[in-house]
């Protein structure tokens, strides 16, 4: 059972973002591509101007990761400014949207004015061309997802936040324990 994975330390717990869900991917010539929600490769009032051209700290800290061509990444498009008492980012959906509704120099200009995206990754669908979301269990994926991002080191770049066991794992790939 669930209580039992958890009391014997052995449970993973995420907590869900509140963003906008991309997809992004390494493809076979090593440049990073992010895709909306439907697949789509830009923005539908900016046709032609990928992405990535919008979020550059985002395009900058996905280069600090360290893995193959044919990686395909999940996650959300966040802006956490502040902090609960436990740690946790407060996310701000509403500027998030204002981002990705804008066209590419309004929202180059909003984030330069008012904080920049970060991509929260919260799962690994291949891994070097590799089906991870069919050989991989969840718990080895979001490890994997730990790893590249704690060794990256860039505040645009994180995963989202992890509870395993009685470790809480933050965003940014510090680790907590459990307040007492």
């Amino acid at each position: 059972s669930l209580e039992k994975a958890v009391a014997e330390g052995r449970g993973i717990c995420t907590r869900k973002r509140d963003g906008n869900q991309h997809t992004i991917v390494k493809d076979d010539t090593g440049k990073w591509v992010m895709y909306s929600s439907t697949m789509a490769p830009s923005h539908k009032d900016d046709p032609g101007i990928p992405w990535l051209e919008r979020y550059p700290k985002i395009h900058e800290g996905l280069k600090k990761l360290n893995v193959m061509n044919g990686t395909m990444l999940v996650g959300e498009l966040v802006a956490a400014f502040e902090q609960d008492e436990a740690g946790f980012d407060i996310d701000d959906m509403n500027y998030v949207s204002t981002i990705v509704k804008s066209k590419k120099d309004e929202a180059l200009e909003k984030q330069d004015d008012g904080g920049h995206l970060s991509f929260s990754i919260y799962d690994i669908i291949f891994l070097s061309h590799q089906p991870w979301y069919a050989e991989k269990e969840y718990q080895a994926r979001l490890g994997m997802i730990h790893e590249l991002v704690a060794a990256a080191k860039d505040p645009h770049v994180i995963h989202v936040e992890m509870f395993v066991g009685d470790r809480i794992l933050h965003a940014g790939g510090s680790e907590a324990l459990p307040a007492e």
